[in-house]
Parts: structure tokens; C-alpha cells; sequence
């Protein structure tokens, strides 16, 4: 307790500091152009009447008044700047864009302080080429300023910006038909508060894929709340009654309605979101993400990345997904991640993200949520941070190595024995931090290459996990959401070939923590049993039992949803039976008696 209350002053002391990085990082991001709001006194006013206006020539112009059926049209006859200054500004066009431009060398639009203005764009199919949203620009488009905008397309997108989409502030709302923010070489946003809902598209995306330093979407500062589709809720997983045999069920042409995309790379540097996706709430090539606060409710991944993830400070809850994180290669050196998965929690996969199979094509090009890597090049590197899992399949999965060298990381793992709670392919080398992860015995791993003490066993375990010091001195505290029949601890504040004092529930024993290796799969290292394990067999239960005062690195967010049976694979298999296969671990084989299978250790 006196450990979480230092690390909470310490917390709140560096909030000043990391809210003013924040906004001189967005600062950075911004020309002196993107910057400079519409000067009043230098406008040239006019009041819009029906039919629309056009503007000729580079400059300032405040605009003002109505039109109702009719359009905003920036064509400069000469190259310049073009500022539009929205004071009381009410623009529908039922038949194309509110407001277009082509020719400016930059559109600036500035929100008159306490202004309120709205640019809606009708479901007629528009009578001009490619005026396919509310708001379309073939220049680069900047929105500062301290008003109000209000944007609707029912016929497409919000915004669709032809080069660089620049938000510095403003009081920004967008309601489309499809994608609600399109910037095809760039979107970056540094501030201002930003609501979209976006019916059958993407909310935010960068769209360019030929340019490698293009097609990127930024986020510095700002409160972003984002929904595509009718959220992720709306996405069922359902069980069909067989052992394993749950998928999740969508269209296999379903459209991209991820919360944010970036064809090349997504770096959230501050601000605070708010996504609730159908598809990915956060997706990109390669994603970096060094502060800020995140919430993602996602009918698929909380973050993807087709290359590498990187978090390195900022705070990410995903309080639903199929996959928490995931990427080629997995990098978490600093921030607080709590993640709910109904399948993995965290992944490291390497490959082709996009597979085609009998039952359809997986990955970007086909069905969202079932990301498929064809080859085990996937690594996760653990270096800092606090990391929370509560994950149905494996909570760590990698198709290839897993190393940590400092950092927290608690797992609550499966119940069922086809999952694990720490799952690798290559090796697991531990130098340092804190590992506790609990889950079923049936397909359980420990660690491989140890270098700090610790250990894994089979128990018959619920309740808070403990390890204390001859002293008494609490070392580690976890609160399971559920039972298990497996756990591995390991700390550095272990001392090798020790004995110290393991609690699960209100039973303990005393156990001798070393720098063995524990690694395998339902079998060997470990040093002995705890109260009896019988592989993956476990009593009933939701993961939502936990009383909702625990709120330590163990616990489920407050409002988690439900989520489908525990352990279910990735795939079910060809002519899966109605339970498992004989081998399965999660129960004793018949004859056995309890003491042959009591204290088993891994």
C-alpha cells in the first residue's frame, strides 16, 4: 500500500511537467501558418446567400449567415494562403460539398471565438466529381481556433482532405455516412475537442501507401472521442456448443471501421481517447505511442500493428477486444496497459497479416479480427511499464522470443487447458522486473531462461496471491480475477535459493525461489506443488467475480463486457469434438488418484 501511494504522488507531481511536453510537443508539430488565427480586423467580410460564394484570391475573409442548398468554393485565380474566418456560419449543400478548395497553397479555417457553425452535406449523389464529403479539399487544410464546427455528410465522409490535415484546436463534431476524418498524406492533431461518429467507415485515417513518409496520423494533445458503426458491442462472439469451437461472427467483406488508421505510421505523443470500434480502434504499419490516455473498446484489436509496437509511457486501457495488443514485434518500456481479451491479450506475431484459408481471408484485405502471421519471426520486448492482462486465450503469445528486463507484468490467464498463460514459441529470457501470471495447467509455461529467482507450479489456487519474506514484508500482491491451477512468480527482489512464504487464498506455503528454468508445456522444472493442482480443471465462474474494490494490477476495468469461453483457440479445429481430446491435461486420467496428482509441479 505505501508502494502504490509513492508511485501515486510521484504520478501526480509529474502531471504539470508531461501536460505542458504535451502541448510544446504539438507546438512542434505546427507551421507558424497552422498556427495564426484569421486576424478580424484584416478580413474582408462577407454574408453568404443563397447559391454559395467563390473566392478568388488568396487572403481573409470572415464569413457569416446561411445558405441552404448551395456551397463554399476556394478556387485562388493566384497561388497564396487562403483564410476563412467561420463566424455564424450555417452552409447544407444537398448535392455535393459544403465546402471545397483547389488552388491554395494552404485553407486555414478559423473558429471565431464563441461561434457556432455547421457545414452538412445531403445523400444526394454529388453533381460535381469527387465532392464526395461535407468538407473536400485538393490543398492542405489546417482548423484552429476556439469555436464550434459541426460537420455532416449523409452521403460519405466528414473531412476528406487531398494532402495534409492539420487540427490545432477547436470544438470539432463529425457525423458521417462513412469515414469521418480522411487526410490522404498526413492527420495531425494537436489539440481541441473532437467527436466523430462514423456509421460504416474508419474514424480517423491517413490514406496514402506509396509515399514512406506519408500516410501518417499523429496525436499530440486534444480530447478525441471516437465510435464507428455501432460500436464494438455490436460485434457477437458467440459459442456453437463445441470444445474450442467459437468464432467471431462477421461478414467476411466487412468494411474497414477501425477507430484510427494509418497506412504508415500512428504516434500518439498526448491528449486523451475515447474509441469504441467495430474493427481495430487503433491501427497502423507501425504504432508508437508515448503518452496519452487511452480507452478502446474494439470489436477486434485494442492496438494493431503490422510491424512493430512501441509504448513507452501513457496509459492504455482496453476494457474490450479480441486481441489486446498486438504486432510483428512488441516493444513496452514504460506507460500502464490494462488489457480484457476474449482471446490474447498481448501478441507477438511475425508474418502476413493477411492469409487466405477455406474459411475465408483473414487480416487487413478480408475479415477483421483474425490477424494470421505466417511465420514465427514475432518478439516481445518488455522493459519498463505496468502491464495488467485478463485474457480467455493465452495472455502472453509469441510466435517467437519473450524478454523482459524490468517492468510489472500480471497475467490472469484461461481457465481452459488449450490456452496458457504465458505462451512463446522461442524462448523466454527474464534479467529482471516483476512476472506473475496465473491461468490452467493444461498448456502452461513458465520461464526458460531465467537469470532473477522465482518459480512455477500446479496448485489448486484462488484468491489473493502473496509472497512474502522471512520478515514478513510483502514483496508481491495480486489479486486473481478467478481461479487457476497454475502460477508463475518471479521478482528481482528475490534472493536466489531462498525460502520465502507463497499465499494463494487464506493457504500458504513455503517455497524456495531459484533462477531454474521452468519453461515447457504441461511439464517440467518447478519446485513443488501447492494444495493439490489438477491440471486445468477449475470450478465455475465469470471473470467479472472480483469485487470491484480490487483495483490493483490484477483487476478488471469497471465495465468490462462479457466475453466468450476462456481459452477458446484461434480457430477451431477441422471436426472439432465435443470435448476436448484425450490428452487434454485439464483433468487427472481415469484411475488416478488425488495424491498422484496433488502437489504436481512445473
Amino acid at each position: 500500500m505505501k508502494r502504490f501511494f509513492s508511485v501515486l504522488c510521484a504520478l501526480l507531481l509529474c502531471l504539470p511537467a508531461l501536460s505542458a511536453a504535451s502541448a510544446e510537443a504539438a507546438d512542434d508539430l505546427f507551421t507558424d501558418k497552422d498556427l495564426t488565427l484569421a486576424d478580424p480586423s484584416e478580413a474582408v467580410d462577407i454574408v453568404l446567400t443563397e447559391g454559395g460564394v467563390d473566392i478568388t484570391e488568396p487572403g481573409v475573409y470572415r464569413l457569416s449567415g446561411q445558405i441552404a442548398d448551395g456551397s463554399i468554393r476556394v478556387a485562388p485565380a493566384t497561388e497564396g494562403d487562403v483564410w476563412l474566418l467561420l463566424d455564424g456560419v450555417s452552409v447544407h449543400n444537398e448535392s455535393g460539398a459544403t465546402l471545397t478548395s483547389d488552388g491554395c497553397d494552404k485553407l486555414i479555417l478559423t473558429l471565431a471565438e464563441g461561434s457556432v457553425n455547421s457545414l452538412s452535406q445531403g445523400s444526394a449523389t454529388p453533381s460535381a466529381e469527387d465532392n464526395d464529403a461535407a468538407i473536400y479539399v485538393r490543398d492542405d487544410l489546417t482548423i484552429n481556433g476556439t469555436g464550434a464546427l459541426t460537420i455532416e455528410s449523409a452521403y460519405l465522409d466528414g473531412i476528406n482532405c487531398r494532402d495534409s490535415l492539420r487540427i490545432v484546436s477547436g470544438e470539432i463534431t463529425v457525423n458521417a455516412v462513412d469515414d469521418g476524418l480522411v487526410g490522404k498524406d498526413e492527420v495531425t492533431i494537436g489539440g481541441g475537442t473532437i467527436a466523430i461518429d462514423a456509421q460504416t467507415g474508419d474514424g480517423i485515417k491517413a490514406t496514402n501507401d506509396e509515399d514512406a513518409d506519408r500516410g501518417f496520423v499523429t496525436i499530440a494533445d486534444g480530447s478525441l472521442t471516437i465510435i464507428t458503426g455501432e460500436g464494438s458491442a455490436s460485434v457477437s462472439q458467440a459459442d456453437s456448443g463445441g470444445w474450442g469451437d467459437w468464432q467471431q461472427q462477421a461478414e467476411e467483406d466487412t468494411p474497414s471501421q477501425k477507430g484510427v488508421k494509418a497506412e504508415t505510421i500512428l504516434t500518439i505523443l498526448g491528449g486523451t481517447l475515447s474509441i469504441d470500434s467495430v474493427d481495430d480502434a487503433l491501427h497502423a504499419v507501425d504504432v508508437a505511442i508515448s503518452g496519452g490516455e487511452m480507452t478502446l473498446a474494439t470489436g477486434d484489436d485494442g492496438v494493431h500493428a503490422d510491424n512493430t509496437l512501441t509504448v513507452s509511457g501513457g496509459t492504455i486501457t482496453v476494457t474490450r477486444s479480441y486481441e489486446g495488443l498486438e504486432g510483428a514485434d512488441v516493444t513496452l518500456s514504460g506507460g500502464e496497459i490494462d488489457v480484457t481479451a476474449s482471446d490474447d491479450g498481448i501478441n507477438g506475431a511475425g508474418g502476413d497479416s493477411a492469409t487466405t484459408t477455406d474459411d475465408g481471408t483473414f487480416g487487413d484485405s478480408g475479415r477483421f479480427g483474425r490477424d494470421r502471421f505466417a511465420s514465427s519471426t514475432g518478439t516481445i520486448l518488455i522493459s519498463g511499464g505496468m502491464i495488467s492482462v485478463n485474457a480467455s486465450g493465452d495472455g502472453v503469445d509469441v510466435n517467437g522470443d519473450l524478454e523482459m528486463t524490468g517492468g510489472e507484468l500480471y497475467v490472469n490467464g484461461p481457465r481452459s487447458g488449450g490456452d496458457g498463460a504465458l505462451d512463446y514459441d522461442g524462448s523466454f529470457t527474464l534479467t529482471g522486473g516483476t512476472v506473475v501470471a496465473v491461468g490452467a495447467a493444461g498448456m502452461a509455461q513458465g520461464v526458460s531462461d531465467p537469470a532473477i529467482p522465482g518459480t512455477a507450479m500446479n496448485v489448486s489456487g484462488s484468491g489473493t496471491l502473496e509472497v512474502l519474506d522471512s520478515a514478513g514484508n510483502v514483496l508481491v500482491h495480486f489479486e486473481p480475477l478467478r481461479d487457476y491451477s497454475h502460477v508463475v512468480v518471479y521478482c528481482d527482489r528475490f534472493t536466489d535459493g531462498e525460502s520465502y512464504t507463497l499465499t494463494l487464498g487464506g493457504e500458504s506455503q513455503t517455497v524456495q525461489m531459484t533462477t531454474d528454468s521452468t519453461g515447457g508445456m504441461g511439464f517440467g522444472g518447478g519446485r513443488g506443488g501447492f494444495g493439490g493442482g489438477r491440471g486445468g480443471t477449475m470450478p465455475e465462474g465469470t471473470p467479472g467475480d472480483a469485487p470491484a474494490e480490487r483495483r490493483d494490477p490484477g483487476a478488471m476495468p469497471e465495465g468490462a463486457p462479457d466475453v466468450p469461453p476462456e481459452g477458446a483457440p484461434d480457430a477451431p479445429p477441422e471436426e472439432a469434438p465435443d470435448v476436448p481430446p484425450e490428452e487434454a491435461p485439464d483433468a487427472p486420467p481415469e484411475g488416478a488418484s488425488e495424491s498422484e496428482t496433488e502437489g504436481e509441479a512445473l
